[in-house]
C-alpha cells in the first residue's frame, strides 16, 4: 500500500513555483497510472484529488474506471464519482448524470448520498434546473422500487397513519388505496364561453395515493433535511411506508429547488424560448405537478405558488392549470392559489401575441391564429375573462402589423359555429 501511495501521490504533488503552464500536470497520465494500479489507487485519489485535479477530470477518470470488469474497481469508481458531486456546479449535466448512474448501479444507499450531494451543491447556485429535475426523478425511482431495491407488492386497501413534520407542525397523512375520484364540470356563463367549475366527488380530501388533511402552512419542509439520509428500515417493518413517503418527499423537495433555479433563469430566456409551446423544462414541470398531486393539496398549493415565478410559457401554464385545479376542489381559498396562475397565463398569452406581431409574415399567420385560439381558452377560465379577451383582441386589431387578411382569419376562427 505504501508503494501505491507514493506512486499516486507523486502525481498529485503541488507544482513547483518555477513551473509554467506548459508543465501543468498531465491528468491523462494520472488516469492511466491510477487505472493500472487499480482499486487502491482510486481510493487514494478520492481523498487527495481536490486541489490537484478538476472535478470534470476526476469525473472522467471515474467514468473510465467504471467500464472495467473488476467489481471492486467499478465500486471504487462509483465512490470516486460520488466525491465529485459536492462540486456539481463545476460539472456539466452529462457528467453528473453519469456519476448518478454509477452510484445507482452500486446500491440505493450510494444513490441517496449522490442525490444529497448534488442538492447540497445546488444551494449555492450554478447547478442546471434540468440536473435537479433528474436528481428528483432518481428519488422517485427509489420511491417506486421500495426499500432495498424490492418492487412494492400490491396489497388489499388499508389505511395506516404516518406523521410528517413540517415547520414544527405534525400533520397526519393517511395512506389510502384506492383514492376516490374527483370530478369537475364545465359551466357556461351568460357571455357564452365555458369556464371551469369544480365539483368534488367526495367530502374527503383524497388525492393520488395520499389522503391529506389541509394545513395553513405553505412553506413546507420534510422530516428529513437535505443534509441527512432517511433511515432504512427493514422491508417488512411498519416503517416501510414512511420510508417510501420520505423518498417521495425528497423528489418533491429537489423538484421545487429546480423550480426555484428555473425562476432565476427563465426571465433571461430569449422571447422565442420564453413563449415556446414546448420549452425544454415543460415535461419536467408537469412531472413535478404529478408528484405534488400524490402528496396532497398543501404541496400542490406550494407548487402553484412557485410556478407563477418559474414558468413563462403560456401553453405550459394553461396545461398546469387544467391539471392542477381539479385536485384543489373543495379546498379553502382554492382560488387564492389557482387565480394567480390563470392571470399569469393570460398575461403571457398577451405578451406572446404582441411579440409575434412584430415583423409577422403571411407564412406565420396560421401559427398566430392558433395562439389566439389558445389564448381564448385561457381567458375563458375566469367568469370575467370574456371582456378581457375582447379588449385583447381589439389591441391586436389596432396594431399596425395586423393586416386585413390576418384579422379576417382571426375573426373566422373565433366565430361561433353555424346553428
Amino acid at each position: 500500500m505504501a508503494s501505491i501511495s507514493v506512486a499516486i501521490s507523486s502525481l498529485c504533488l503541488p507544482l513547483p513555483s518555477y513551473m509554467g503552464e506548459a508543465d501543468v500536470l498531465d491528468t491523462v497520465g494520472v488516469a492511466g497510472q491510477a487505472m493500472e494500479i487499480g482499486t487502491a489507487a482510486l481510493h487514494f485519489l478520492m481523498e487527495t484529488w481536490e486541489g490537484h485535479l478538476t472535478p470534470p477530470e476526476v469525473a472522467s477518470l471515474a467514468d473510465r474506471a467504471s467500464r472495467g470488469r473488476d467489481p471492486s474497481l467499478v465500486r471504487a469508481a462509483a465512490d470516486l464519482a460520488l466525491s465529485c458531486l459536492p462540486h456539481a456546479q463545476a460539472l456539466n449535466p452529462n457528467e453528473i448524470q453519469r456519476a448518478l448512474i454509477q452510484c445507482k448501479e452500486q446500491s440505493g444507499e450510494l444513490l441517496e448520498r449522490a442525490c444529497l450531494a448534488v442538492e447540497a451543491a445546488a444551494k449555492g447556485g450554478g447547478v442546471y434546473p434540468e440536473v435537479l429535475f433528474e436528481v428528483a426523478k432518481k428519488w422517485y425511482e427509489l420511491y417506486n422500487e421500495g426499500v432495498s431495491g424490492e418492487e412494492p407488492v400490491p396489497r388489499p386497501p388499508v389505511t395506516t397513519e404516518a406523521p410528517i413534520m413540517m415547520e414544527n407542525v405534525i400533520t397526519t397523512v393517511q395512506i389510502a388505496c384506492p383514492p376516490p375520484p374527483v370530478s369537475y364540470t364545465l359551466a357556461y356563463p351568460a357571455f357564452g364561453g365555458p369556464y371551469l367549475a369544480y365539483v368534488p366527488a367526495t367530502t374527503a380530501y383524497q388525492y393520488g395515493t395520499l389522503a391529506y388533511y389541509p394545513s395553513t402552512h405553505h412553506h413546507l419542509r420534510p422530516l428529513y433535511p437535505p443534509s441527512t439520509s432517511p433511515p432504512r428500515p427493514s422491508p417488512h417493518s411498519p416503517g416501510v411506508n414512511q420510508q417510501r413517503i420520505s423518498y417521495l418527499l425528497a423528489a418533491y423537495r429537489v423538484g421545487m429547488l429546480a423550480m426555484d433555479t428555473l425562476a432565476r433563469r427563465v426571465h433571461d430566456d430569449r422571447p422565442q424560448a420564453k413563449y415556446s409551446r414546448n420549452p425544454p423544462y415543460g415535461e419536467d414541470v408537469k412531472w413535478l405537478l404529478a408528484i405534488a398531486k400524490k402528496l396532497g393539496p398543501s404541496y400542490l398549493q406550494d407548487f402553484c405558488i412557485c410556478t407563477v415565478n418559474s414558468v413563462a410559457s403560456p401553453f405550459i401554464l394553461h396545461e398546469l392549470i387544467l391539471d392542477a385545479a381539479p385536485y384543489l376542489a373543495g379546498q379553502p381559498m382554492r382560488s387564492h392559489y389557482v387565480t394567480p396562475l390563470i392571470q399569469k397565463c393570460q398575461q403571457m398569452f398577451i405578451a406572446c401575441a404582441h411579440f409575434k406581431m412584430y415583423h409577422i409574415t403571411a407564412g406565420e399567420y396560421d401559427e398566430f391564429v392558433n395562439i389566439i385560439r389558445a389564448a381564448r381558452s385561457a381567458f375563458q377560465l375566469t367568469p370575467g375573462g370574456h371582456v378581457q379577451f375582447n379588449e385583447f383582441l381589439q389591441s391586436i386589431r389596432r396594431s399596425k402589423s395586423c393586416k386585413k387578411d390576418l384579422w379576417q382569419r382571426i375573426a373566422n376562427t373565433l366565430a361561433p359555429p353555424p346553428i
